[in-house]
């Protein structure tokens, strides 16, 4: 596993925390990476490999699911979407 985002462990948006994971993503295909910081105001927890298994998913500790089988933009949008929904 890799843990990706430790120089910027917050985010202002949930968009900008979308876009940053995705180039770590983009950058470390076929391998588990991980992401554990603050997004939007909340507590965020992320281990994924690839778009093909969000595995654990955790906003202000409370599981938000984990999917398998994501296309690239079902996996931003439902990340993005989440912390946004947790944030407000």
């Amino acid at each position: 596993m890799i843990r990706v985002l430790e120089a910027s462990p917050t985010y202002p948006t949930a968009a900008a925390f979308v876009a940053d994971l995705n180039k770590a993503r983009l950058a470390n295909r076929k391998k588990w990476i991980v992401y554990v910081g603050t997004v939007q105001g909340v507590a965020v927890e992320i281990k994924t490999y690839d778009t093909g298994y969000l595995q654990i998913f955790r906003v202000n500790g409370l599981n938000a699911g984990g999917q398998m089988d994501m296309k690239p933009t079902g996996w931003k949008e439902t990340i993005r979407e989440t912390i946004e929904r947790h944030a407000a």
